[in-house]
């Protein structure tokens, strides 16, 4: 099994028998120029999948089967609910319904994602009740909604860093904690990226009730004329919130109050969890 990466169109080298579509957002624009180009290397991608494609309901791909979350896929997880902290779920199949799986994951997105394992796991005729049980038992992974409850407050540090993830990121945090005030710290990944998901990035951060945004990492990237987290913060529709370098970042979050704090992005904010977990656990 692997993770395809569509950022420099390596994917299209691989020639998979099993593929899952799970999104085809137009990103990585400096390299594919333009939104279509992007989506075309995801349909020259399904072409190269030899026995059975899987792609999420909505995307605009053939010749395969759908998931999705009630929506009317093929593989649809319906009846969702969230008890004591856990998703439960039915999946809805072309062959009946299974009822009651279960994700201790948090997040719809999660529950999307975990319909397309169910279905791959079911066209492969993996027993249902070992799929249940790996599901049951699955934690999720590094920087992909990880917690901490740590002295009465709630601590989420997360990889977001497309304009989709963060409005994921933040639905599950209004899901997950209804009538906390959330403080966000968001640090952009790449100029490009930034240039053309600018508007849908500050929509995204204007879901936070506090935000602190990190100047732009620029990875690869040489910096571009006009394109800077000040520009970008220009654009999110909230009182509280300012532009600090990651080195100052930690002083300025000592002086805010909130009930969940919330590190999201691709580049190194990651350095900032070790401190801000010592810093929750010191006060």
């Amino acid at each position: 099994m692997a993770e395809a990466d569509e950022y420099d169109r390596s994917f299209l080298k691989l020639s998979p028998k099993i593929g899952v579509v799970t999104s085809i957002d137009p990103d990585h624009l400096d390299i594919y120029g333009d939104p279509e180009h992007f989506k075309q290397s995801f349909v020259e991608f399904s072409h190269k999948i030899t026995e059975k494609l899987f792609f999420r309901k909505g995307l605009s791909l053939e010749n395969g089967s759908t998931y999705g979350v009630e929506c009317g896929a093929n593989y649809d997880a319906i009846n969702v609910r969230v008890v004591d902290g856990a998703y439960h779920f039915d999946v809805k199949t072309p062959d009946g319904l299974i009822p009651e799986f279960v994700l201790n994951h948090p997040g719809r997105h999660n529950v999307e994602n975990s319909t397309a394992a169910i279905a791959v796991s079911l066209y492969l005729k993996v027993p249902v009740e070992i799929i249940k049980k790996a599901l049951d038992d699955f934690k999720g992974v590094k920087r992909r909604f990880n917690r901490w409850d740590i002295g009465g407050k709630i601590y989420i540090d997360d990889y977001a860093h497309h304009p989709t993830e963060l409005n994921a990121l933040t639905h599950t945090l209004r899901e997950m904690f209804p009538g906390k005030k959330i403080f966000g710290i968001f640090q952009p990944h790449l100029y490009t990226r930034t240039r053309d998901f600018m508007d849908e990035m500050a929509d995204s951060l204007s879901r936070f009730d506090e935000l602190l945004l990190l100047d732009i990492y620029p990875a690869r990237e040489l910096p571009i004329e006009g394109i800077t987290s000040d520009e970008l913060l220009k654009k999110v529709n909230l009182k509280a919130k300012e532009v600090s370098s990651l080195k100052a970042a930690m002083d300025k979050i000592k002086t805010r109050s909130f009930d969940v704090i919330v590190t999201a992005g691709a580049g190194n904010i990651d350095t900032l969890v070790k401190q801000i977990k010592n810093w929750l656990n010191e006060n």
